[in-house]
Order: structure tokens, then C-alpha cells, then sequence
């Protein structure tokens, strides 16, 4: 608490007050009563830290005494988070979690509070056992964060490569989120593990469904269609190995049945070609139709 506030409010009137109380009487049977009203006042002015170290001084603290204090850390944790201050989330996270006797509100969202901060650090792998002991929490159901440490814990799958453990996680977050903003986003990610497993088929098809939603990404979708659309051509065999059987199965292996089939890479990369070409002309201020038109290019050269 700044002195001119105390110096001018009630509320820093009364602070000052009690500080004067346990200088010169330090050993008074009301001590822990005084810095109980203390951690009152300065909770009030919202100043958490005052509040906790007033509330530290107490001997044989009570149970209020001990969630207050609980309640208290985790606000600095919170606070920290909207200050940028990740390894102080971090820090005030740990000893919200530290100090619970028990599974409790705070813990449990001191879980996903620590894994958020972890991810702003790039530090993924933590991000992920983070939200994994979040899920465990028994009261986990309760949270009103279940449905973003999902979607958290698969981006961070997602930058660490780990596109096999994402996709699941991701199609998890849309079964159970439909209906959210960020359902589209989520299925272009979906996609995109499909992309890098090189099931190019499925991918296009997550891709379209996107395109066709018109919202936010729609244009990253529409070029990711196109380039994956090309490298059917490249990995013919890969992809199609089933739908060749299948086709094969279907018309009895015909000689032309089975040319269409080696054929369908090249009509894929000129579908490829044009789609680019066509976004590119509506779509060049985007920073996904720019990566991806590099992409485009490279391949291209082959």
C-alpha cells in the first residue's frame, strides 16, 4: 500500500493504525486478531501480497485463516498472468498446490493456471503433465476450463510434433465443444495431423468442411486443400493403396480401371494448381495463404 494512501483514506488510517499495534505490542494476546483484521483491509484494496504476509505472521492458524491464504496466492498467480509474468504464475501455482491439504477450487485451477504459463514459455512437455494433474483433480468436472485445457493440452502436443498424441486430443475438444469459436481452428488442426501422417484424402476433406464454414482460417484451409491436393501426386501409392483395392475389387481389375487410378495424382495436382493460383488472387494479404504458396512453390520445382 503506498504511504500517500494510507495516508489519505480510512482504510489506510485503520492499517497504520494496527501496524502502530503490533510495533508496541508484539506480544499481545490480540496479535493474530490484528493481522487477521490486517489481511481484511489490504484484501480489500486488493493489495494480495500484504495481505498474505500479514496473514503469514498468524501462529496457529485456523481453517479460514489457511483458505484465505490459499485464496490469496492463487489471486497472485492470476495477477501475474495478466501482468505477463509467467515464472510467477508458476512460482504462485506451486505453492497454491503446495500448501493444499486437500483437493480444492484453487488447486485444481492452479493446474491449469500453470499450464498456461508453461506454454507462453514454450515449455510444452510441462504444459502437458500441467493439464494431465488437472484432469486428475476430483473436481475437475466443476471447472468452468475443462473444455480449454483440452483444447490447450493439444496445441502443445501439436508444437512439439507430436501430431499422432495431438489429433486425438483435438478431435476430443470438437466431440464435446461443437459448438464453440474455436471449433473451426481445432478441426483445421485435426487436419493438419492428418496432413503430416500424409493421409492427404482425410486432410482434404477436414480442409473443405473448414473452407466451407466461411469463418476464421477459412483461407488457410482453402491453400492446404490445394497443397495437399498436389501431394497426392506425389505419394500416389501411399495414399490411394486402399482405394485402388477397393476400385480394383469394384470393376474387376480392368486394365483401364487401374490406369485411372495411377492417374488420379496428376488430376489432384492440377486441381492443386488452380485452387492456389485462384486464392492467391483473394487471399494474398494472409499470412497462411503466403506460408503456404512458398510450400506450393517448392513443390512446384519437382
Amino acid at each position: 500500500v503506498q504511504v500517500s494512501y494510507l495516508q489519505n483514506s480510512a482504510l489506510g488510517d485503520s492499517i497504520i493504525a494496527f501496524q502502530d499495534f503490533i510495533r508496541d505490542y508484539p506480544n499481545s494476546k490480540y496479535i493474530n486478531k490484528v493481522y487477521a483484521l490486517m489481511a481484511d483491509l489490504y484484501m480489500t484494496s486488493k493489495n494480495y501480497r500484504a495481505a498474505l504476509t500479514a496473514l503469514e505472521t498468524i501462529s496457529n492458524a485456523d481453517k479460514k485463516i489457511l483458505d484465505t491464504k490459499q485464496y490469496l496466492r492463487y489471486q497472485l498467480a492470476v495477477d501475474a498472468f495478466v501482468q505477463g509474468k509467467m515464472t510467477e504464475v508458476i512460482e504462485w501455482s506451486n505453492q497454491v498446490i503446495n500448501n493444499a491439504k486437500q483437493p480444492s477450487t484453487y488447486k485444481t485451477e492452479a493446474y491449469y493456471l500453470a499450464a498456461q504459463a508453461h506454454y507462453a514459455l514454450h515449455q510444452y512437455p510441462q504444459a502437458v503433465e500441467q493439464i494431465n494433474l488437472y484432469n486428475q483433480q476430483p473436481n475437475v468436472k466443476a471447472s468452468e476450463n475443462v473444455a480449454m485445457a483440452t483444447y490447450l493440452k493439444a496445441y502443445a502436443l501439436f508444437n512439439q510434433k507430436n501430431y499422432v498424441a495431438a489429433e486425438p486430443v483435438f478431435k476430443a475438444f470438437i466431440a464435446t465443444h461443437p459448438a464453440t469459436n474455436l471449433h473451426a481452428d481445432a478441426l483445421n488442426r485435426v487436419a493438419d495431423c492428418l496432413f503430416h501422417a500424409r493421409q492427404f484424402a482425410s486432410a482434404i476433406e477436414l480442409y473443405t468442411q473448414v473452407a466451407n464454414l466461411k469463418s476464421t482460417g477459412a483461407d488457410y484451409a482453402l491453400l492446404q486443400n490445394g497443397y495437399a491436393q498436389g501431394l497426392l501426386h506425389q505419394y500416389p501409392q501411399k495414399v490411394d493403396k486402399e482405394d485402388a483395392k477397393h476400385d480394383i475389387r469394384s470393376t474387376r481389375a480392368t486394365h483401364s480401371s487401374i490406369e485411372s487410378i495411377e492417374q488420379r495424382g496428376n488430376k489432384n495436382y492440377i486441381n492443386k494448381i488452380n485452387k492456389c493460383e485462384r486464392y492467391k488472387a483473394h487471399n494474398t494479404n494472409s499470412l497462411h495463404a503466403k506460408n503456404t504458396l512458398l510450400k506450393f512453390a517448392d513443390t512446384r520445382k519437382k
